[in-house]
């Protein structure tokens, strides 16, 4: 009786945790090792040797260790790794010296931070929704695949429910307020943000908001921002870690975000997000002036795809609660503008299936040598 083929997985946080058991889904029976969250460990049942990581936070020092260490124990067929942190890649360089073929998921909408030269060691494959990264990687040599974001296959709430779920104000104008993933990025914008909105109800009257929390932000940040929020007025809603910020967001009209892949997220919901960059203390002075002198916004857009961005310092909530009045009365015409970018997120086949479908020959070929 012929055993099921045995994959190696890594994935550190909620989001590639699920992203992962799908494609798994359609591969059919096999054996994990690896690291992973919840699903992965369902879906394994028992069979292999899976590191559990939470999800909702940096995976320790010590799992790292134990996952690296099992890359080079056991013999796999294929390898699936939706992480390009140092450790992982460590981890697809050990497999692939043991002639395991290792498919790099770009699960993240953030762009690649690593050597090109450490990617061609470690992936004999990436799968990426970015399509500029598409073309960069395969310049530089690597066998690079453009699939739609995972998020595509997120169930995500139609407007009214999203709506009613958050509480939201009827026929109000609706702000998302998106802190973002790290601690100090959150408690750097997270003021600007609500001074940002309250400025902008004031200025409109029918405005609401909802402050949604990343889960891998720590609970004391977590803590700090629901204080924070409290104090103007403004709720906060933690989201869930296997569906993300983009099963909620087609409740809001806009959203705050800071950079990142929230901005992205956003454009995946049909939202006109607005990113804010944060300058140095020493922009608070042209900041001040410009608030004295009535302002200017100074929005930008992105000449690839057309998403807004502001640059302010930490007193600039002004200029953002201008800048995103704006974005709400020319809402229509930048969401229109910000299509293409959405139709190439989505573009094509399921993301798990293009995924399953990269993997499934290497899974047959150490079937047909075993």
């Amino acid at each position: 009786m012929s055993t099921a083929p045995s994959v190696f997985v890594i994935a550190p946080d909620a989001a590639s945790d699920h992203a992962l058991t799908r494609v798994l889904d359609r591969l059919g029976r096999v054996t994990l090792a690896g690291l992973g969250g919840s699903a992965l460990a369902a879906a394994a049942r028992g069979r292999g040797d899976l590191v559990l990581a939470s999800g909702r936070r940096a995976v320790p020092k010590s799992l790292q260790r134990k996952c690296v260490q099992l890359a080079g124990k056991n013999r796999y067929a294929a390898a699936l790794v939706a992480s390009s942190e140092p450790w992982s890649l460590e981890a697809a360089r050990i497999l692939r010296a043991r002639g395991v073929p290792v498919l790099l998921y770009r699960v993240t909408l953030a762009p690649l931070t690593v050597p090109v030269e450490s990617l061609r060691e470690a992936v004999d494959r990436v799968a990426t929704p970015l399509p500029d990264e598409v073309a960069t990687l395969r310049a530089a040599g690597i066998d690079a695949h453009a699939i739609a974001h995972p998020s595509g296959e997120v169930t995500r709430l139609d407007r009214s429910t999203a709506r009613t779920s958050l509480g939201l104000t009827p026929l109000a104008e609706t702000i998302a307020l998106l802190p973002g993933s790290r601690a100090e990025q959150a408690r750097a914008v997270t003021p600007l943000f609500l001074e940002a909105y309250e400025l902008l109800r004031q200025d409109r009257g029918a405005v609401d908001a909802r402050v949604l929390l990343a889960p891998s932000l720590p609970q004391e940040t977590v803590r700090w921002v629901e204080k924070c929020a409290a104090a103007q007025g403004v709720q906060t809603f933690q989201v869930d870690p296997a569906l993300g910020a983009v099963s909620l967001l087609s409740a809001f009209d806009a959203a705050l975000v800071p950079p990142g892949t929230a901005s992205l997220e956003a454009v995946l919901a049909g939202v006109a997000p607005l990113i804010v960059h944060l300058e140095p203390l020493l922009q608070a002075i042209p900041d001040a002036v410009a608030r004295l002198r009535g302002g200017h916004s100074n929005v930008r857009r992105d000449e690839l795809d057309g998403r807004a961005s502001i640059t302010v310092s930490r007193i600039g909530g002004p200029r953002i609660a201008e800048a995103l009045g704006s974005l709400l009365d020319e809402r229509e015409e930048y969401l229109s503008q910000l299509q293409p970018l959405r139709d190439r997120l989505l573009e094509g086949a399921r993301p798990a299936d293009r995924v399953a479908g990269m993997v499934q020959p290497w899974l047959a070929r150490a079937d047909a040598v075993a």
